[in-house]
């Protein structure tokens, strides 16, 4: 059996084995916070300001936007 076969088949037994267990969830199960509560807020920490506050979050998406003819 080639390599790409086999790859195929663990894809294909993987997604069954996700599907499967996607099934027995529901999105309205309660979900523990403690630990994002815990660690409490994250800080911006990129693009530091005058007042040493950050403006951007490292390793998240950031979107900044405005006027489409403004500078």
């Amino acid at each position: 059996m080639s390599a790409e076969v086999r790859r195929l088949r663990v894809s294909q037994e993987a997604k069954k084995q996700l599907a499967e267990e996607a099934a027995d969830l529901s999105s309205w199960d309660p979900i523990d916070l403690t630990d994002a509560l815990d660690a409490g807020p994250v800080m911006p920490g990129v693009g530091k300001r005058s007042d040493g506050a950050g403006v951007f979050y490292s390793g998240k998406l950031n979107v900044v936007f405005g006027e489409s003819e403004g500078r």
